[in-house]
């Protein structure tokens, strides 16, 4: 194998150091290695080098993504106003949540015809953000009185 910079038929070889400002180079990155136009992996010397700078990027995204929060958090809470004027109004439908479920493409088989009799019930839906962002979400049904609960 030639080493970077030098050059020869048929082979090429574009390994760079990830770790530097703007070390990615073309769409592959600096990490992929060619040899006779197919992929190679790169030496086990710079695989944990690799990884080290993969999970550094990973951490720096992160970071901003948590710095990013906070204003993203409070631009929602002025955006929910509309929600719960729908929510309001939704909850006056008789049955809209049986029926949003039934047409719901990905739900839709997962409803057996009891889970349909109790979603008859159904009156809201909250989705409720968990402490951190990442951590996901946590889903509340609500329900009027009924015979299963």
């Amino acid at each position: 194998m030639r080493h970077l910079g030098s050059s020869g038929k048929g082979r090429r070889s574009r390994v760079g150091d990830i770790g530097k400002e703007g070390g990615t180079e073309g769409k592959k990155g600096s990490w992929w290695r060619e040899e006779e136009g197919r992929p190679k992996a790169p030496k086990i010397s710079n695989r944990m080098d690799l990884l080290e700078a993969i999970d550094q990027e990973l951490s720096n995204v992160n970071a901003q993504a948590d710095r990013a929060f906070p204003c993203w958090s409070a631009n929602l809470i002025e955006c929910k106003a509309p929600y719960e004027r729908s929510s309001f109004i939704m909850q006056n439908i008789p049955g809209f949540w049986v029926t949003a479920f039934r047409n719901h493409p990905q739900l839709s088989p997962m409803i057996s015809g009891q889970a349909e009799d109790i979603m008859r019930h159904m009156i809201n839906l909250e989705v409720e953000e968990l402490e951190h962002l990442r951590a996901g979400c946590k889903f509340k049904f609500i329900f009027q009185s009924n015979p299963y609960f």
